[in-house]
C-alpha cells in the first residue's frame, strides 16, 4: 500500500533535495515558472531569509521526494504570517509535486495545522488561475472549518506568441514605434543586444541601478534599489542565473549610451517580463517601447510561447498584450476570531473613508 508521510524542515541546510531533484520535479508540476526554481529559492533566502523562520514541508511516498512546500513565517507588529518564499518579488508562487495534488495538499495542510501555534494567518499570493492549489485548499478550509478571504482579480496581461505571428507584426511594426526607430537611426547609432557575458553584465547592473532610482526620483516615488538588499539579490540571481541563460538581460545602446534596460527570464519557453528601466533624458523618444519591441523580436526569432508581463495592469502592457491571465490570493485565518475582527476592521474603513472625504470637502 502506497504511503505519502510529510515533515516540517526549519533549517535550510536540512533540506535533502539535490538541485537537480529539485528541477525535475518542478518539470513535472504544473506551475512551472523561474520563480520556483531551486536557484531562486537559493538567492531569495540568502538575501531576504534572516530574521524569518523557514517553514518548508516535505512530503515522501514510499520513502521518494514526491513535493514540497517552500514556506516561511514572517513576524510582524506581533503578528505570524505564513507566505510563499519569493513573496514580495515572485510573480507566480504555488506548491510543487509530481503526484495526485489533492491527496498531495492534504498531507501538506496536516503539518500546516498541526503547528498552528506557529502562525497566525497564512498567505498565498501570486498562485495562477490555472492552478488546481486554491479550489483545493479552499475545500481544505471548509473540511476543517477556517475561515480564508479569497480573489482571483490580479491581472497578467501576457502577449501569446505562438500561432499569432501575423498578429504580432501589426504590433511590432506600428506606426508609432516605426517613428521612434527613426529617431534614433537619423541622428545616431542604436544598439539593441542581450547581455551574455557575466562580467559585462554585472558592470551593466551597476548602471541600470542608477538608472532605475534617477528615473523613480524623477517620478516622484521610490526605487526599490534604494535598499541595498534589493540590489544583493539581483547580483545573486545574475550569478545563479546568467551561466543557465534563464536570465535575459537586455540593453538599447545610443551612440554607445545605455537609454533603456529590461532585467528579465527566459525559462520554459516564455519570455518573462520582470524589472525596466530607462534614461529619463530620452523620455519624448520612449526608449521603454523599444525594448518591449526588442523583446517581442527576440520571442519571435526564438520561437516562444509568449512573452508574459506578469502581475500588475499598466497601460503600456495592454497596448503588446492579447491576451489576460489571473493570479489568485488566499489567506487562511487560524483562528475564526481574527477573521472576524478582520472584517469589521475592513467595514469601518469603507464607513469612515467617504465621511472623512466630505468633511475634507466642506
Amino acid at each position: 500500500m502506497a504511503i505519502m508521510n510529510a515533515y516540517l524542515i526549519q533549517q535550510v541546510d536540512q533540506i535533502d533535495i539535490s538541485m537537480q531533484e529539485w528541477n525535475d520535479l518542478l518539470q513535472q508540476n504544473e506551475t512551472n515558472t523561474i520563480f520556483q526554481t531551486r536557484e531562486w529559492f537559493n538567492c531569495w533566502w540568502k538575501t531576504y531569509g534572516r530574521g524569518h523562520g523557514l517553514f518548508f514541508i516535505i512530503v515522501k511516498h514510499n520513502n521518494e521526494i514526491c513535493g514540497f512546500a517552500p514556506l516561511y513565517i514572517k513576524k510582524n507588529n506581533h503578528k505570524k504570517t505564513l507566505y510563499f518564499i519569493g513573496e514580495g518579488n515572485a510573480d507566480y508562487t504555488d506548491f510543487v509535486t509530481n503526484t495526485n495534488k489533492d491527496i498531495f495538499l492534504n498531507r501538506v495542510f496536516d503539518v500546516i495545522l498541526s503547528h498552528k501555534d506557529k502562525w497566525d494567518n497564512l498567505v498565498l499570493n501570486n498562485i495562477p488561475e490555472f492552478s488546481k492549489t486554491t479550489e483545493i485548499i479552499k475545500e481544505l478550509c471548509g473540511k476543517n472549518k477556517l475561515k480564508f478571504h479569497y480573489h482571483n482579480n490580479i491581472i497578467c496581461p501576457t502577449l501569446e506568441i505562438k500561432g499569432n505571428q501575423k498578429n504580432l507584426n501589426k504590433i511590432t511594426n506600428k506606426k508609432s514605434i516605426a517613428r521612434k526607430l527613426n529617431y534614433y537611426y537619423k541622428t545616431g547609432k542604436i544598439n539593441f543586444k542581450n547581455i551574455s557575458n557575466l562580467e559585462q553584465a554585472k558592470r551593466h547592473l551597476e548602471n541600470f541601478f542608477k538608472q532605475h532610482i534617477t528615473r523613480c526620483s524623477i517620478a516622484d516615488y521610490n526605487s526599490l534599489f534604494l535598499n541595498e538588499n534589493n540590489k544583493i539579490f539581483y547580483r545573486k540571481l545574475l550569478d545563479e542565473l546568467l551561466p543557465g541563460k534563464w536570465i535575459i538581460f537586455s540593453v538599447i545602446e545610443f551612440d554607445d549610451r545605455p537609454i533603456s534596460y529590461h532585467f528579465g527570464f527566459d525559462y520554459n519557453n516564455k519570455v518573462i517580463w520582470y524589472k525596466p528601466s530607462f534614461d529619463i533624458s530620452f523620455y519624448k523618444h520612449s526608449p521603454g517601447q523599444l525594448m518591449v519591441k526588442h523583446l517581442i523580436d527576440y520571442s519571435i526569432k526564438n520561437d516562444r510561447e509568449e512573452l508574459d508581463f506578469t502581475i500588475g495592469d499598466e497601460n503600456f502592457k495592454h497596448r503588446f498584450t492579447n491576451k489576460i491571465k489571473r493570479n489568485c490570493y488566499i489567506k487562511i485565518y487560524s483562528k475564526n476570531s481574527s477573521y472576524y475582527i478582520n472584517r469589521m476592521m475592513s467595514l469601518l474603513i469603507r464607513i469612515a473613508k467617504p465621511i472623512s472625504n466630505k468633511l475634507t470637502s466642506a
